[in-house]
């Protein structure tokens, strides 16, 4: 955000040609007629820019991602260990550093998913007895943080 970075667009044309620049959302990220970009507010969907002339009664085009972000420096969970009972769920806050970073996408993961399972959002399913570590990567940057798990059987088999 409040960045200026230039992209240029080559052409193998035999004769000056004019690019025509746009940018997909200027709300976000605007280009100028000479492919400079400026950051406008930070976002967790990309703006496409992209480049066009016309050539020999043809146009060609190209495009190129941006996005316009915070990036996220830190993740970690409020708690790094938790027990449940098979059948119980459970889905531990995250937090990122800092706060107002734009992309907070995790992917999650279980060790061993015959104790714990976790799915896309989340939610972690005790399964069985047991212990395993249940573990998220953010989107932005791979940042890792975990949760160790402890399964514990029923009343009767503890």
């Amino acid at each position: 955000k409040g960045e200026t970075n230039n992209l240029q667009a080559f052409r193998t044309a035999d004769e000056e040609v004019t690019v025509i620049w746009k940018s997909s959302d200027e709300k976000i990220a605007e280009v100028d007629n000479e492919g400079y970009i400026r950051g406008k507010t930070g976002s967790d969907k990309p703006v496409t820019v992209t480049a066009s002339f016309e050539y020999l009664g043809n146009t060609y085009t190209d495009t190129c991602t941006v996005y316009v972000r915070t990036p996220v420096e830190e993740v970690r969970h409020t708690v790094r260990e938790h027990e449940m009972q098979v059948g119980d769920f459970f889905s531990p806050e995250t937090v990122f550093k800092p706060e107002k970073a734009e992309i907070k996408t995790l992917f999650w993961f279980s060790q061993d998913k015959t104790i714990a399972s976790v799915d896309q959002n989340g939610t972690i399913t005790a399964i069985a007895p047991g212990t395993v570590k249940v573990y998220s990567i953010s989107l932005d940057g791979n940042f890792k943080a975990s949760v160790v798990i402890t399964v514990k059987g029923g009343a009767d088999n503890g």
